[in-house]
């Protein structure tokens, strides 16, 4: 065993995938990638100090991180924490991933601005969710607010999000077309809103679709909901039951007047 002040020399020097395996003299074992190998002048047969296997190592672990790091980014943007969580999650240590990631930065691999802008850009035209949503969904994903709302300024304008919320308001329509009028507004307005949109945009987007109430489709759809409502309540008493009915068909927005008609229909 060579002492620690004592130069060691490569004994071989492997290829195994994208790394080189080296082994020095004192039965130690590396793991390189070819800009190391390159870097370091690793070859068999080079000697190498005590001091510079202490700098191979510690580079070797930045430079790993690196290759984890290019891999998981070659399919797609990420974010700047994304990529943290990621290098995290491969134990990578505090000090190299800083070092990572200011690299990545510096070769514009890592940049929240962009992402944020192709985030905004993708989802207006693939999606119909709102500014709000979007800005939700980014913070999440560590960019801050200011890069967001600059992001939305410059490529979600209010024109984009009327059409947008207009599309989603006929899609939203049509799903709940088995429900009242009264109901099928609020599912309506309340899946805007929950998509992201301001109570101002779903309102205007509400008008667009000019639903107006057919009061035959309203008479089939509560007999429908009320059948299935009066089968499940044929155990109760007469007033309980009627009751029950009633509050039921309410707050599914049918009106009272045919409530009652459909009450007393039932029990002729």
């Amino acid at each position: 065993m060579k002492k620690n002040n004592e130069s060691m020399i490569i004994t071989s020097v492997m290829k195994e995938k994208q790394n080189y395996h080296i082994i020095l003299d004192n039965g130690e074992k590396i793991d390189v990638t070819e800009d190391m190998l390159i870097s370091y002048n690793l070859f068999k047969g080079s000697e190498i100090s005590e001091a510079k296997l202490l700098s191979i190592k510690k580079n070797t672990v930045n430079s790993k991180g690196l290759q984890l790091a290019y891999v998981y980014l070659k399919k797609q943007l990420r974010t700047e924490k994304e990529v943290q969580e990621f290098l995290k999650k491969q134990k990578v240590s505090n000090d190299a991933l800083e070092k990572i990631v200011k690299k990545l930065q510096g070769l514009q691999l890592i940049n929240d601005k962009i992402y944020a802008e192709s985030y905004v850009r993708t989802k207006t035209r693939l999606s119909q969710k709102g500014p709000q949503l979007i800005k939700q969904n980014l913070l999440k994903k560590g960019v801050s607010e200011n890069v967001i709302n600059n992001a939305l300024l410059e490529y979600f304008s209010n024109e984009q999000q009327i059409n947008n919320a207009n599309k989603l308001a006929v899609k939203l329509a049509k799903k709940y077309q088995t429900k009242s009028h009264k109901e099928r507004l609020q599912k309506v307005y309340q899946g805007l809103i929950i998509k992201g949109f301001s109570s101002d945009i779903a309102k205007e987007a509400m008008e667009s679709l000019e639903l107006t109430k057919d009061e035959n489709h309203e008479w089939a759809q509560l007999q429908k909901e009320g059948e299935k409502i009066w089968q499940k309540t044929s155990r109760l008493e007469t007033c309980k039951r009627r009751q029950k009915v009633k509050q039921n068909l309410y707050q599914k927005g049918f009106s009272i007047e045919n409530i009652k008609s459909f009450i007393e229909s039932k029990e002729i």
